[in-house]
């Protein structure tokens, strides 16, 4: 029997966040030393959200699956007030902000963005909320994964993965083409349509697919629904190797990360491998390793403030840069004030945005009768 709730994977998605904090506020930045280029490369993070995304879908929806209108309705209900409600307020002040102090945007920004596809055009990566793109991501792998779920229902092998995962790299494949190749489209729209290789394996979930299809086989191993080799199931320290694997991919990444021109290390072919295939293997041993081992950053990461700093990340996630750090950066010198009031903010938004509208929207489509 699996266990529906784990603290420390609360407390992972925290340590997900920061990592991801630390990438963009590098308190290194400007060093010339190799520390500067490690930090900037947690932006790591992100892939460690993708794969523990995919194993906690799968543990709890995969063996409840029905093939039916209600079930996949009910299904992006609870994905869509876990995530939307407050997405959604903090672009909307993203955008008002943006009004008051006079930075251009369009009304196809403001679109493109509340629909969640702005991962999908080249010309909007950076619009609205920076960081947002990977609520793209995320939400394709929530309209897929019901389906994914009903064919390895019926062909529930360690193939069935891989297929899934080259038919993401063949999408990929596609999305590039379409980009260069159309050209009875009108060049502005092509232009804003997918991107380059390298981009489109970093910002689709087409790219991506690797982090979440090996969180989704942990889940499948954890509920005893697929067997590893026995010398991968019987490891001991699972914590730490993943844990090292991670650090090691971090390392790599800084190691070809130039600074002076701000071009990470996963821009490369050789990084993007370690990214998007490296990575996701150390991230799932890791997160295995947490919930089956007694270790110290097992327990750290269940600490009760860990773990509320956890259930408030995705939004801490969403204003770590923005609105409110351009609102506190002038009038607060010191970076770890802004840190603290950015972290009590997210946690005031978890309550009272986040946690509200989630309950209420279940409640509404949940009622008996």
């Amino acid at each position: 029997m699996t266990k529906a709730y784990y603290p420390q994977l609360t407390g992972f998605r925290f340590l997900a966040a920061i990592m991801v904090y630390f990438s963009h506020i590098n308190p290194f930045e400007g060093s010339g030393v190799f520390i500067e280029s490690f930090f900037f490369e947690m932006q790591a993070g992100v892939g460690l959200f993708f794969v523990l995304s995919g194993f906690l879908i799968t543990l709890r929806y995969y063996k409840n699956l029905q093939f039916s209108k209600n079930w996949f309705a009910g299904f992006m209900v609870n994905r869509f007030a876990r995530i939307y409600p407050v997405f959604f307020f903090l672009t909307v002040l993203t955008f008002c902000y943006k009004f008051v102090v006079h930075e251009p945007f369009t009304g196809f920004d403001i679109g493109i963005n509340l629909l969640l596809l702005k991962a999908y055009s080249a010309c909007h990566l950076n619009s609205g909320i920076m960081q947002a793109w990977s609520l793209t991501v995320e939400e394709t792998f929530y309209l897929l994964s019901p389906f994914m779920f009903l064919v390895l229902k019926k062909h529930l092998k360690w193939r069935t993965l891989l297929s899934f995962q080259l038919l993401g790299f063949l999408v990929v494949g596609g999305m590039v083409v379409i980009h260069k190749k159309c050209f009875f489209l009108a060049p502005p729209f092509t232009q804003c349509l997918f991107d380059n290789w390298q981009s489109t394996l970093i910002y689709s979930f087409f790219g991506r697919c690797t982090d979440f299809l090996l969180g989704m086989a942990l889940a499948l191993v954890i509920q005893q629904q697929m067997q590893l080799p026995k010398w991968i199931g019987n490891m001991r320290f699972k914590t730490y190797v993943g844990l090292i694997g991670v650090l090691a991919c971090i390392c790599y990444a800084g190691a070809f990360r130039d600074n002076a021109a701000h071009r990470s290390g996963i821009s490369l072919w050789h990084g993007i491998i370690e990214n998007n295939l490296v990575l996701p293997g150390f991230t799932a041993l890791l997160i295995w390793g947490l919930i089956s081992e007694s270790t110290p950053l097992g327990r750290f990461l269940a600490l009760p403030l860990i773990e509320q700093l956890g259930k408030s990340s995705y939004v801490f996630y969403l204003i770590h840069i923005g609105v409110f750090r351009k609102i506190l950066s002038p009038i607060i010198p010191y970076e770890s004030v802004i840190l603290l009031l950015l972290l009590i903010i997210a946690h005031l938004l978890y309550l009272f945005v986040e946690k509200k509208c989630n309950h209420a929207i279940r409640s509404w489509w949940f009622k008996p009768g």
